[in-house]
């Protein structure tokens, strides 16, 4: 009855490690497919972002330059109209062109930064999503076979020595005298 039991234990043993690691390895797909869909979306999210900030700068270049050119022509025909002639009004031009280039310059590098800062981002995300991939798909345990013939051999071993005892212990209960 003992040896029995001890077969079964083992063969329980394995049964259930492999139990363990096949739904360890099912919980790790599940979160890796998680963990991917996150990662894509957050990307897709930063991109959309990007693309937005993008067109909001062009459109507030689009509105300056319309401005300036609004602001260049009443200029001109106001001199014209009060025969305003020279360096005054060349003096003004000058002055609208060189505040549209200051505000071309801040406003492409603003841009720029920010894209430098988007991609800085999107690289430690990447390296979160690795750390993350690394975390999850850690290695699967092994069935332990061998420990489980060991510790079976060990039942078996006690289990004979229990066994060759009782008989002993009958065999001299048994004699007379």
């Amino acid at each position: 009855m003992g040896a029995i039991s001890s077969v079964a234990s083992a063969a329980l043993s394995i049964r259930g490690q492999q139990i363990q690691r096949k739904t360890q390895q099912q919980v790790q797909e599940r979160a890796t497919k998680a963990a991917n869909q996150r990662h894509l979306a957050a990307m897709s999210a930063e991109r959309a972002r990007e693309n937005q900030e993008m067109i909001a700068v062009n459109q507030q270049v689009q509105e300056q330059t319309r401005r300036v050119m609004e602001a260049k022509a009443t200029a001109r025909t106001s001199a014209g109209e009060s025969s305003v002639k020279g360096t005054n009004v060349d003096a003004l031009l000058a002055t609208f062109t060189q505040r549209y280039a200051d505000f071309r310059y801040a406003t492409h590098e603003q841009a720029r930064m920010s894209a430098h800062n988007r991609e800085l981002a999107l690289q430690s995300a990447g390296h979160q999503y690795q750390q993350t991939w690394i975390d999850i798909n850690r290695p699967l345990p092994q069935v332990d076979y061998v420990g489980a013939a060991v510790g079976l051999g060990k039942d078996l071993t006690g289990v004979a020595r229990n066994y060759s005892r009782d008989l002993r212990i009958q065999t001299q209960q048994s004699r007379p005298g």
